[in-house]
């Protein structure tokens, strides 16, 4: 999702490329920020200045403690600004949180973006999710950290291995309890995100 509202001024990515994690895929329109950012440096600089002098002059009893203070006070609220301006224009550049393929893309270039709007969707096969239910009798069986062998059947040929993640604490009406497995794709024969899987335990 966007951090930043602002118009996309470049998109590097599409439907099907793969990035890596910190990868940049979207430049937003910096102009703005930009102002704001040169402003908060300006003020900074200035109330570093008036800071030193501040405390040169109290060495002296030119000035109060509370002067010095107050003074003291603007220049860390001032970079406090500063650092938040800085972030705002790192926001500019989107990057992949995670390495995977580009699954969906829901903006185009030129559009203008409100913060929190949904760019795109990324989703990484290399491990997967499988979410079964068990039932009572052999759910007590069943420990974090198990090994469990996965079949499907669009490739009823090749096994997969998984490893239990969560097991429910509570079950359902019908007395199944969730239980939740991690596994690893094999190469040549990658499941997709969606796809049904057996655990055999």
């Amino acid at each position: 999702m966007s951090e930043v509202s602002g118009r996309i001024t470049r998109l590097m990515v599409d439907e099907g490329t793969y990035v890596k994690q910190g990868q940049i895929m979207a430049r937003i329109d910096d102009e703005l920020l930009g102002t704001d950012l040169q402003s908060a440096k300006v003020n900074l600089e200035q109330l570093k200045v008036d800071k030193e002098r501040y405390e040169s002059a109290y060495k002296t009893g030119g000035v109060t403690q509370k002067q010095m203070d107050d003074t003291r006070l603007q220049y860390e609220l001032a970079q406090s600004k500063y650092e938040a301006a800085s972030r705002r224009i790192r926001d500019t550049y989107v990057k992949a949180p995670i390495s995977g393929t580009i699954n969906a893309k829901y903006v185009e270039q030129g559009a203008y973006l409100s913060a929190g709007t949904k760019m795109f969707d990324i989703v990484d096969v290399s491990r997967l999710k499988l979410r079964v239910s068990v039932p009572e009798q052999q759910v007590i069986h069943l420990k974090n950290g198990d090994n469990v062998e996965v079949t499907t059947n669009v490739f009823p040929e090749t096994k997969y291995n998984g490893k239990i993640t969560f097991i429910a604490a509570k079950g359902d009406a019908s007395l199944s309890y969730p239980v939740e497995m991690e596994v690893s794709n094999v190469s040549g024969k990658a499941l997709k995100a969606g796809m049904y899987g057996t655990a055999n335990f």
